[in-house]
């Protein structure tokens, strides 16, 4: 009985610390966001601009803007159905998606909301921890892969289009390129660990889980890696239009996020230049990668002030700065706080409920040996 009384109590922990940790999160990446959005507005606000942007905005474009954020997950959750060959439903889709999303809008952009959506999506339909690791490492993989080949078409339209923003400077310029390569060694590396060579992975992962603070989480790490490796081999047993389709999927998914930008900025200016708006959310988005703060809240809004700003006339920055991150970002933020946060509830409750059922179970095998042992004297 007390053992039940103790697990109860540090399950009931256990919700409390990641409900908390989860909320401290939120709350230092809307700080930040919000922090450079009124940077942003002092510098670029110009007296009687907004009535201009009013007789220029069009209702109708920002709407559909709006709903490229419901397709962008309609199509992440169909790849993530489709990577896992239907053993996760759609509707857990949608909501590991969205798990997704908010995760990385959390968590450092280094780090990114993979790994956690993987957890949230083996909770949530109770699969194996591998499985779904398994399939978010590969949906990552693909998304490195579009990352790695949009460096190339950078370069080439470097050599016809001003890609480059002026107000970053040659050694500006000349330390995106050198990133920029550095991406595509990270995801030939990223793609050989996890596709090509997963036992070397296992074996990196155990290594960094030997530590002391990261040794309790051993066991479930050791099984999760062998679902993994076993997951990678039948992955790399696919034929070739699984994969050919898998980044297809990814290249609408990206295209859904470009797109959003492009609708956001031409509700008010349409005359803007919609190619290199993309090729700039190209850079914007690669940049963010390496940014050390949650979902790169800070960096990213300066981002945009930087590549985006120099397309638009000034006075158009903030606003439709602050459109793109609302839809972007803090709907995902949201969405993703209800479902997850609805979800560490229902695993608490869930393990309340199995500790009654045990309480219950041992109080009768009590009474029973109870009446036992009265009968008998």
């Amino acid at each position: 009985m007390e053992d039940l009384n103790n697990n109860h109590t540090r399950d009931a922990g256990e919700a409390g610390t990641s409900r908390r940790a989860m909320i401290r999160n939120i709350v230092l990446s809307v700080c930040l966001s919000v922090a450079t959005f009124i940077i942003v507005i002092l510098i670029t606000y110009e007296p009687g601009a907004l009535r201009s942007i009013a007789d220029s905005f069009h209702p109708f474009v920002l709407l559909l803007a709006a709903g490229t954020v419901f397709l962008r997950i309609a199509i992440g959750a169909f790849r993530l159905r489709y990577i896992s060959h239907r053993t996760i439903r759609f509707r857990t889709a949608v909501r590991g998606q969205i798990a997704w999303d908010f995760f990385s809008s959390v968590t450092p952009s280094v780090i990114g909301g993979g790994p956690l959506a993987a957890l949230y999506i083996s909770k949530n339909q109770k699969i194996p921890v591998g499985i779904a690791t398994a399939c978010l490492l590969y949906a990552m993989f693909l998304d490195q892969l579009f990352f790695a080949l949009t460096v190339p078409a950078l370069f080439v339209a470097s050599l016809y289009l001003p890609v480059f923003p002026k107000s970053i400077g040659a050694i500006g310029a000349a330390t995106l390129a050198t990133y920029f390569t550095a991406i595509l060694i990270w995801v030939m590396a990223f793609g050989y660990l996890t596709l090509v060579r997963p036992d070397l992975f296992a074996r990196l992962t155990r290594w960094v889980f030997r530590f002391k603070l990261l040794s309790r989480f051993k066991s479930k790490i050791d099984s999760a890696l062998d679902e993994l490796q076993g997951r990678a081999e039948i992955i790399r047993k696919e034929k070739w239009p699984f994969f050919v389709n898998g980044f297809a999927i990814t290249i609408l998914t990206w295209a859904a996020r470009y797109l959003l930008i492009v609708l956001v900025i031409v509700s008010v200016f349409p005359q803007v230049d919609v190619l290199m708006v993309v090729i700039r959310n190209a850079m914007m988005t690669l940049g963010s990668l390496i940014l050390p703060t949650p979902g790169g809240s800070g960096g990213i809004e300066g981002l945009y002030a930087i590549f985006i700003g120099s397309l638009i006339p000034k006075a158009t920055v903030a606003p439709t700065l602050i459109a793109w991150r609302f839809l972007g970002y803090y709907m995902f933020i949201l969405m993703g706080a209800y479902i997850t946060l609805h979800q560490v509830q229902k695993l608490f409750d869930d393990r309340v409920s199995v500790a009654d059922e045990d309480r219950e179970d041992e109080f009768e095998t009590e009474s029973v040996n109870d009446g036992s042992a009265s009968t008998s004297l």
